[in-house]
């Protein structure tokens, strides 16, 4: 685990997917009627397809996150100003 969250760092693969998530929040709550992050987003995973193996557990190779709602609006803010 600590492996793959330094690779997600080093690669910039963490601000991907929190820019990822800012568009997928903002299209959702545009079409999709009474949209919820909390209970509709189920997160992002990111698969090293090297780092999978069996033998190692279930969970070797694979990263999990689910940005807080909050941290979403923030960037929100941020990144589409005239939105917020």
């Amino acid at each position: 685990p600590e492996s793959l969250k330094k690779a997600m760092s080093r690669s910039s693969y963490i601000l991907q997917y929190l820019l990822y998530t800012v568009a997928f929040n903002k299209y959702l709550q545009k079409r999709v009627k009474n949209f919820d992050y909390e209970k509709h987003c189920g997160g992002v995973f990111y698969i090293f397809l090297r780092g999978l193996n069996a033998e190692a557990g279930r969970e070797n190779g694979i990263y999990f996150d689910l940005p807080d709602y909050a941290l979403i609006e923030q960037l929100n803010a941020i990144l589409l100003p005239a939105d917020a």
